[in-house]
């Protein structure tokens, strides 16, 4: 592989203006380009090393990207498993308005989740929102409470309902925020993420200007 590719690590916390043109939101990610500085695809997050060398080689080989999919979905217009994908394609390279019309399109195509893909859109619709910024955090609230009320159940719906409450936190709306979060804990005393939820009852108590033994 290393005949083929020539790799550069950029630390995007320090060079910021790096990370903003290419529309990196996380870390770490890959992002492979031509000799020319085109995006060929990219790999959002950590991935163990056989998943990282065989995307690579997909990649490389025109599999699984953006333009690959695209052409896919040119001869299968009817696969919404292709959209969501393409959806998230865009959506990992920072193109919200693009991911939001792929997203928009398979909600509008199946409104009740019979494929199992439209949760996973609105959710993705509500993540878009909320990477925008703080001027679209009330369209990424409406956006997570309309997961959590319209696909109950999913996995998708559950998250919602921890990041509903999170981002009232973000709005200064710490008596819902901690309402929220209170619920959670009671309603799924399971979920991984209790713990999570805990650090933010203490830290929106805080906000808030009380400690956790006056409230």
């Amino acid at each position: 592989m290393t005949d083929r590719l020539v790799f550069v690590k950029v630390n995007g916390w320090e060079d910021t203006l790096m990370a903003r043109s290419r529309g990196v939101s996380g870390y770490p990610t890959l992002i492979l380009l031509t000799s020319g500085g085109e995006e060929v695809d990219r790999i959002p997050g950590f991935a163990p090393p056989q998943e990282f060398v065989t995307n690579i080689n997909d990649f490389l080989a025109g599999r699984g990207t953006l333009d690959d999919l695209k052409s896919r979905w040119a001869s299968f217009p009817d696969s919404l498993s292709l959209l969501l994908q393409i959806g998230d394609k865009y959506q990992y390279r920072g193109l919200g308005t693009q991911a939001d019309s792929c997203y928009a399109e398979l909600l509008l195509r199946d409104p009740a989740n019979t494929q199992g893909h439209s949760a996973g859109a609105l959710h993705s619709m509500a993540m878009v929102a909320y990477a925008a910024g703080h001027d679209r955090y009330d369209t990424a609230l409406t956006r997570f409470q309309a997961v959590a009320d319209r696909f109950p159940g999913t996995k998708e719906a559950l998250d919602a309902l921890t990041w509903v409450p999170y981002i009232l936190t973000r709005l200064e709306r710490y008596e819902e925020a901690l309402a929220g979060f209170e619920k959670f804990k009671v309603d799924h005393p399971e979920s991984p993420e209790i713990e999570w939820v805990n650090r933010q009852i203490e830290e929106t108590k805080r906000k808030m200007g009380a400690t956790p033994s006056n409230i």
